[in-house]
C-alpha cells in the first residue's frame, strides 16, 4: 500500500464493502453518518499527516506493521526487536485514534445542529452566505477549493463547519443573555460569599529613592537628612533605575508584597511614619525611604463593592451556566448517538470505557 493512502477492503470490518458507501455507521437521532462520510474524513486526516505517513488499515494493518518493523529495526539495539503482536497493537491504537478524530467532528456537527434547533437557534441562508464571504477574505472559489483540498475538505465541508460554528455561537448568545441581568439579591449573595475579595489591606504612602550601592545610598540619606527633598534627589538620578510605581520619588497606597522583596517590604511596614529609613539592600539595589502616611486595613461595604460586582458577576454567571449546560448537553446527546460495531468512539451510547485507560478529558467550555 502506498504511503499516505487508506485502502478499503471488501472484507474490512471497520470500513466495510466498497459497494456500501451509503451504509449508516452512526445515527444521531434522525441524522445519519455514512461509511463514505467517515472514509472521507479519515482520508483527510491521513493526508494531513504528510506523504511519509503510513496509514493503519484494519483488520490486518500489514503496511503499518511493516513500517513500524522497519523503523524499530533501524533504531533498536541487538535483541530488542519488537514482536509482531506488539506492532499490530500499536497500529490498532493508531487507527483508533484516527477513527475518533474522524468521527468526533461528524458527530458533534449533528449534536450542534440538533441542539440549536431545540434552543430555537437558526442560521439563515443570508447569514451563512455573509459569514462564508467574510471567511474567504477575497479569495476566488478556485483558490478556496485549492486551500481546502490540502486537508481533504471541500467548500461544502467548509460551509457546514461555518454553519455549525454560527449555531454554537447562537447557543452561547442565549446563555449570555440569560445571565446578563444581575439582581440585587445575587449581588448581595456574591458579596457575602467573597468578602475577602473586598478587603482593603494596610497601605502606606512613602517617598523612596534607589541607589546603586550602600555607599551611594548612605550619601543620599545624609543629603535627605540635611533638608534635601526626595524629588530633588531623584531628579538627578536616572529615572529608569528608580523604583517601580514611584513618581518623582513618591509611591501612593503601597500594599504588602508589592515589591516582592521581603526585606524591603518588611522595612516599609515596620518603619515609623515621617522617619527617614534605610539603606535597605536587596537584589535590585539600595533604598532610602520615608513613610508619610499610614492606612489601616478595612472592609469595603456592600454599597462600595456593588459596582465592581455588577461588572464582574455576569461573566462568572455565564461561565457557570455554560459549563453546566455543556455537561448536561454531552450526557443528553451521547444518549442519542448510536454507533455500529467497529465505529464506537467515546461520543457513542455504546461506548464502554476501559478500566485501565484514563477518562477522556473534555474542554468544559466547548460544545463537543
Amino acid at each position: 500500500m502506498p504511503s499516505g493512502s487508506v485502502a478499503v477492503s471488501p472484507s474490512d470490518p471497520a470500513t466495510g464493502p466498497v459497494s456500501e458507501p451509503n451504509a449508516v455507521v452512526v445515527r444521531v437521532e434522525g441524522h445519519a453518518i455514512t461509511r463514505a462520510m467517515f472514509a472521507r474524513a479519515l482520508a483527510g486526516l491521513v493526508k494531513s499527516e504528510g506523504t511519509n505517513y503510513v496509514a493503519p488499515v484494519p483488520p490486518n494493518f500489514n503496511a503499518c506493521i511493516e513500517h513500524l518493523e522497519a523503523s524499530s529495526a533501524s533504531s533498536a539495539t541487538s535483541g530488542s526487536k519488537l514482536g509482531a503482536t506488539t506492532l499490530k497493537d500499536q497500529c490498532e491504537q493508531q487507527y483508533q485514534t484516527l477513527e475518533k478524530h474522524a468521527l468526533d467532528p461528524l458527530i458533534v456537527d449533528q449534536w450542534v445542529i440538533g441542539g440549536a434547533a431545540e434552543e430555537g437557534v437558526h442560521v439563515s441562508d443570508k447569514e451563512l452566505a455573509w459569514a462564508l464571504k467574510k471567511a474567504e477574505a477575497g479569495q476566488s472559489q478556485a483558490q478556496a477549493e485549492q486551500e481546502l483540498a490540502s486537508s481533504g475538505r471541500t467548500l461544502a465541508d467548509f460551509a457546514l463547519e461555518t454553519k455549525v460554528q454560527l449555531l454554537a455561537e447562537g447557543i452561547r448568545h442565549i446563555l449570555a443573555h440569560k445571565t446578563a441581568h444581575v439582581t440585587q439579591a445575587q449581588v448581595a449573595d456574591y458579596y457575602d460569599a467573597h468578602k475577602s475579595l473586598f478587603g482593603v489591606p494596610k497601605r502606606r504612602d512613602l517617598e523612596i529613592v534607589r541607589a546603586n550601592s550602600d555607599v551611594e545610598a548612605r550619601k543620599i540619606k545624609s543629603e535627605l537628612a540635611s533638608g534635601k527633598t526626595f524629588a530633588s534627589v531623584v531628579s538627578k538620578l536616572p529615572s529608569a533605575y528608580q523604583p517601580i510605581y514611584s513618581k518623582n520619588g513618591v509611591v501612593l497606597g503601597y500594599e504588602p508584597k508589592l515589591y516582592r522583596e521581603p526585606p524591603l517590604d518588611h522595612a516599609i511596614f515596620d518603619a515609623k511614619p515621617n522617619t527617614l529609613s534605610g539603606p535597605v539592600g536587596i537584589s535590585l539595589g539600595y533604598y532610602d525611604f520615608k513613610v508619610t502616611r499610614t492606612y489601616p486595613p478595612h472592609q469595603k461595604t456592600l454599597a462600595q463593592s456593588e459596582a465592581t460586582i455588577r461588572q464582574q458577576l455576569p461573566s462568572q454567571m455565564y461561565k457557570q451556566a455554560l459549563v453546566a449546560f455543556i455537561r448536561s448537553w454531552r450526557v443528553r446527546w451521547i444518549a442519542r448517538t448510536d454507533c455500529e460495531a467497529g465505529y464506537v468512539v467515546p461520543k457513542c451510547r455504546q461506548f464502554k470505557p476501559s478500566g485501565t485507560a484514563p477518562p477522556e478529558k473534555e474542554d468544559a467550555y466547548t460544545l463537543n
